[in-house]
């Protein structure tokens, strides 16, 4: 890009002034006593003369350090740097190995129950991209989708304050918030929350199942996410689910429950 005039002008006149207060501090200050030799005389030659090109390398330096912030710096509503910022993402599983994949960021890294796994990305691009497991992972592993986003700062900044109120608030222990945040959606049906799963069993039908069981409803339901095997819906295999969701705290599991078994909580 062409550097205009104007531009030159500005640097050259911040130059001059840099310049101009550090030769000040050079020739105010008595750095050197008088001289009383003729050999001192060329030493304190060759002593001024270095200043001099330090001083114009200081300048020089200076003026383009102090007009790039002024000139460069980031408006208040400028939000176009969320984008180009270097970013660790952590990345666990509930139950077996995955491998995580977000094609347009050409990186992959499994996904292992018990372990968090740093993978380390710069995003260019704002936007919307697929993630993918591509590791065999179960029944479900061809209907596993989610989805990465790319946002301006300040849109993500918003994004991550709602996440932390929710998160420290009563909506963080919401059955409806807990069935989201642990991936229920993904292999349940239920309508309440808008989940279509097919791969494992209709949640819908949660009181004709425990019937079947023989148990009460919120019974069954808790059994069925602490102890997956304790009983498993006919054309369903065993071991389908699983049994990591045992360790939810109390209270999450139970506005679970209630959720599932039709309450409002």
């Amino acid at each position: 890009m062409p550097v205009r005039r104007g531009s030159i002008v500005q640097l050259v006149a911040i130059g001059v002034a840099c310049g101009a207060g550090a030769a000040l501090v050079a020739l105010l200050i008595p750095w050197l006593p008088h001289a009383a030799s003729e050999q001192a005389g060329r030493i304190d030659f060759v002593f001024w003369f270095v200043t001099a090109i330090c001083i114009a390398i200081f300048s020089l330096v200076a003026a383009v350090i102090l007009y790039s912030v002024v000139k460069f710096r980031a408006q208040p509503d400028e939000d176009a740097d969320p984008v180009d910022v270097p970013t660790k993402l952590r990345i666990t599983s509930l139950d077996v190995n995955h491998s995580f994949w977000v094609p347009e960021f050409g990186q992959k890294l499994d996904a292992v129950p018990g372990s968090w796994n740093n993978l380390p990305v710069t995003p260019n691009r704002e936007g919307t991209f697929p993630v993918i497991c591509t590791e065999l992972c179960g029944l479900g592993h061809a209907l596993m989708r989610s989805r990465a986003e790319v946002m301006p700062r300040n849109e993500f900044v918003a994004w991550a304050k709602a996440q932390k109120k929710k998160l420290g608030g009563p909506a963080a222990t919401s059955g409806k918030a807990v069935f989201s945040n642990n991936g229920c959606a993904s292999c349940h049906t239920f309508k309440a929350a808008g989940a279509t799963g097919k791969v494992g069993p209709d949640l819908d039908k949660l009181p004709q199942e425990a019937q079947r069981a023989g148990k009460p409803l919120e019974q069954f339901i808790r059994e069925s996410i602490v102890n997956p095997n304790a009983y498993v819906e006919p054309g369903f295999p065993k071991n389908l689910m699983p049994g990591t969701f045992a360790s939810l705290p109390k209270p999450q599991l139970d506005a679970l429950v209630t959720f599932l078994a039709g309450g409002k909580k």
